[in-house]
């Protein structure tokens, strides 16, 4: 996987050869395993990432989905607010805070 250029993932993505939601744990498998050492997330939405792999999975085998970055995996930076994610934007006070919209 770590040989392909993005647009060669969305295409193997897009055709099918490559499984989102198998990948989508690979990426939370990696995530977890490197988090331990370097802490580069403070949260994970897991569930929420697997539930829109599969809703995605189901749109490309129904060819319902374009788009230049289809299944590529992205991460969000704390101190931007996404709703029903924990956001602390680097702050304890901030700690259990979730959006809401």
């Amino acid at each position: 996987m770590n040989s392909l250029s993005v647009s060669e993932f969305v295409q193997k993505i897009k055709s099918g050869e490559l499984s989102v939601v198998e990948h989508t744990h690979k990426v939370i498998e990696e995530i977890e395993r490197t988090n331990k050492k370097f802490s580069h997330f403070c949260f994970v939405s897991k569930d929420t990432a697997l539930m829109q792999a599969k809703e995605l999975e189901k749109k490309i085998k129904a060819k319902q989905v374009t788009g230049s970055l289809v299944g590529v995996p992205l991460s969000v930076k704390d101190s931007i607010c996404v709703k029903d994610v924990h956001t602390r934007a680097g702050r304890k006070v901030l700690t259990g805070f979730i959006t809401s919209s």
